[in-house]
């Protein structure tokens, strides 16, 4: 029997269990305390649950059902596989592109007008007229980019170190001061790692246009939160939509709730589909009880 690691709602935890027992291999999944610890040597787990795999002495690997795993990096030392599920990158790349919508037709404007029944109609500006820049190129990140340059918008991908072939720009490395001051829109989806810590800072923000559009679906840590509060403040940032937080939920005397210049959102804009993750890990655990074919674990050094 396979552990399923959860903090979820019972109602939610049984859900998982459900589409993962799906199955005609023979894989059987449960809760932990149904299993003697001894005995697993693979398990499945929600990042927030990591510290739970623990208790396990003989696990080889677990598979993680989020992409982003660096909340369970500082969990457990057990190798550990992030997801990469199809269902989940489409979610993501509609995020991206509803949101990216959203700043492109002004709305927090209209609802600042609508609050003091103002009748404001701004100028339409054409998606081929504004430049998205999403910081970070694995699959999420090109998933993102791909929508919105079929939606029309001028699209810059940015990594550290790939060089995609894409049919739009790519950078490799650091952007220049330049090229930071043409974007209209920066949408993060860097992975959390030493490197993208504290990226977002005074210092960035002054180098881009004002009013710059900023959409936050990465890791809350490569922002500096004060510096990224002054630059709301300032008009550095005209408006920020924010759905990863150091803190969740969100506590409720956070700045971020009352600012006019901010969208918080729940953690929402990539929620793990079930159905389709349940899918893709059955045939990576199929492959490996069939001839022990164990996928890519994180590297630690770089968090993912």
């Amino acid at each position: 029997m396979i552990p399923f690691l959860s903090t979820a709602s019972d109602d939610e935890q049984a859900h998982w269990l459900e589409q993962l027992n799906n199955n005609t291999h023979g894989l059987t999944f449960a809760h932990p305390d149904q299993i003697d610890p001894s005995q697993p040597r693979v398990a499945v787990f929600t990042a927030p649950a990591a510290s739970q795999l623990n208790q396990f002495p003989n696990l080889e690997w677990a598979q993680c059902t989020w992409a982003g795993v660096d909340q369970a990096l500082s969990q457990t030392a057990v190798p550990i596989a992030r997801l990469v599920d199809p269902g989940l990158t489409a979610i993501m790349a509609e995020a991206v592109l509803a949101w990216t919508l959203y700043l492109q037709r002004d709305m927090p404007h209209y609802q600042r007008a609508q609050r003091t029944r103002q009748w404001e109609p701004r100028p339409y500006r054409p998606p081929e007229s504004i430049s998205v820049a999403i910081f970070g190129a694995g699959q999420l990140g090109l998933a993102g980019a791909e929508r919105l340059h079929q939606h029309g918008f001028d699209v810059t991908t940015l990594s550290a170190s790939s060089a995609p072939i894409v049919p739009w720009t790519h950078i490799t490395g650091t952007a220049t001061p330049a090229q930071l001051a043409r974007f209209d829109l920066i949408v993060n989806l860097m992975p959390a790692s030493a490197s993208t810590q504290r990226h977002y800072t005074t210092d960035f923000w002054s180098q881009c246009q004002p009013g710059l559009g900023f959409i936050n679906f990465g890791r809350s840590a490569a922002v500096v939160d004060a510096d990224l509060h002054q630059a709301l403040n300032h008009g550095h940032i005209g408006h920020a939509v924010l759905d990863v937080f150091d803190h969740e939920p969100l506590d409720m005397a956070d700045w971020k709730y009352g600012h006019e210049a901010v969208t918080v959102l729940p953690h929402i804009s990539a929620q793990t589909p079930a159905p389709s993750a349940a899918k893709v890990i059955i045939e990576t655990l199929r492959r490996y009880r069939l001839d022990g074919a164990v996928p890519a674990m994180v590297d630690r050094s770089r968090g993912y």
